[in-house]
């Protein structure tokens, strides 16, 4: 059995743990976005906070397990009835937060991007990013959003990250698409709406491609440009940006054979592109 003293301590430990934390619900709330790096793309507010929320209890569990010493039986059922009682108050703030209009989200997430632009035009990339993420955090499925943050993350040499961000566009566009399909019934001249939003899908995804391409060379890993390069054109076989990103690449691994099969599509699509004998020169000159 306790001496008096002791548990008294301990009770006036957990009654300090529960003032901290509701004291911290709001900031907990109020999450500063600058500090979202690989949930920035799918782990936003919510799921954020209650991750944060159950780390920190669990932290706090242990350590109180560890270094009072012993503790029976009682003091446990009391520390799980605070802790019962801490993640009702969570889910009761939370249930209080304001809920935002749609309207009212389609006007923030206008101005935002205004200030976005705003931002980049004066080389301010981090501020920039910033109100990107704040978009995202207001629709988390905003693909223009997560486009303009893989460029933005390129611009900032933050390769890893501009990788993830534009992995994730086709994981939306995938899902955008798939649920248009699921839908496609309750739109009316179904045929030809589907042609075109199929086309945009398309040519979003192929973009998406084109930029991993991209990253992946920069960073030498000339096989996963190849490869990401391949899906753009199996989209896009025709388009010349994507032709002559491969014939650059093949040059580069000194692959002649594709490098050549490249070369002829881009003539045969872009004829008057200037640089076609400059490109068939180096070709020919691999070794």
């Amino acid at each position: 059995m306790f001496d008096l003293i002791p548990l008294l301590l301990i009770l006036l430990s957990f009654l300090i743990i529960i003032i901290i934390i509701v004291r911290k619900f709001p900031s907990l709330a109020s999450l500063d976005i600058e500090t979202i790096q690989t949930e920035k793309e799918k782990k936003f507010k919510e799921q954020i906070i209650s991750n944060r929320l159950k780390r920190n209890l669990s932290e706090w569990k242990k350590m109180f397990l560890k270094f009072i010493i012993p503790i029976n039986k009682s003091i446990i059922s009391l520390f799980n009835w605070i802790i019962k009682k801490l993640y009702e108050l969570k889910e009761k703030y939370k249930s209080e937060e304001k809920i935002i209009p749609k309207e009212e989200i389609k006007d923030n997430v206008e101005s935002l991007f205004e200030k976005v632009d705003d931002f980049i035009r004066k080389d301010m990339l981090d501020e920039a990013e910033k109100k990107v993420i704040e978009i995202i955090s207001l629709e988390s499925k905003n693909i223009k959003a997560f486009k303009q943050l893989g460029q933005l993350y390129i611009e900032k040499k933050s390769y890893d990250e501009a990788k993830e961000t534009f992995l994730h566009v086709i994981k939306l566009l995938d899902i955008e698409e798939e649920n248009y399909n699921m839908n496609k019934e309750t739109f009316k001249e179904v045929e030809r709406d589907m042609s075109a939003k199929f086309l945009d899908f398309n040519i979003e995804r192929s973009e998406a491609y084109y930029e991993l391409s991209l990253i992946s060379e920069i960073t030498d890993e000339l096989e996963e440009a190849v490869k990401y390069i391949k899906k753009s054109l199996n989209i896009d076989p025709n388009n010349p940006r994507y032709l002559d990103t491969l014939i650059e690449l093949s040059i580069m691994k000194k692959d002649k054979n594709i490098a050549f099969k490249a070369l002829e599509r881009l003539e045969e699509v872009n004829p008057e592109n200037n640089k076609i004998g400059e490109l068939r020169e180096r070709i020919v000159n691999l070794k």
